[in-house]
């Protein structure tokens, strides 16, 4: 099990369970909010262990004299932020910020949005994508505009070409020099 924030002020809380389940071993994220001294679950998640993850995990608990709950939750590192449908994932693109229970990142919405496609277009590129979720990826840019656009200036292919050390010809043909 794993905690943030504190109940008393409202702030979310995230727990994790090592569950048994027909197909086999998974963990369960459950985050929760204090809502007016009310508890209410904000988020679900389930990820699949294999039995080697499960073995080993095990074996890190016994290990370490912990919980099983408590070793399983070090996995997930999920990092909600003040934006429901915005999270952060060590291990999902460098811990940027995503759309939830996603590998979208927040500034590939913004650089369309930017670039003039509506949100109702970009929920036809992504319909997998609810519209509350991409409105959100917008109001988390405006919150934290400098990061965002640092993010899209880093992901031009200019940018992304010098820091490979490639190139790129006219026909569009990506070729990786030797580092010197």
């Amino acid at each position: 099990m794993f905690a943030n924030g504190c109940a008393n002020c409202g702030d979310d809380y995230g727990f994790v369970h090592v569950e048994s389940f027909r197909e086999g071993v998974g963990l369960l994220y459950n985050r929760y909010a204090m809502i007016d001294r009310e508890v209410m679950i904000m988020t679900t998640y389930s990820v699949n262990l294999t039995p080697q993850t499960y073995k080993r995990l095990s074996e890190m608990a016994m290990q370490e004299n912990r919980a099983l709950d408590e070793v399983a939750a070090t996995l997930l590192e999920v990092k909600p932020t003040e934006h429901l449908h915005i999270e952060r994932r060590e291990g999902v693109l460098s811990g940027r910020p995503i759309l939830r229970g996603t590998r979208m990142p927040v500034w590939q919405i913004v650089w369309k949005w930017k670039a003039g496609d509506t949100l109702e277009l970009i929920h036809e590129y992504f319909p997998h994508l609810s519209m509350a979720a991409l409105y959100d990826a917008i109001s988390y840019y405006h919150d934290h505009q400098a990061e965002i656009e640092k993010e899209i200036e880093d992901n031009k292919i200019e940018n992304v070409l010098k820091d490979h050390n490639a190139t790129m010809d006219e026909k569009g043909v990506i070729t990786f020099n030797d580092p010197r």
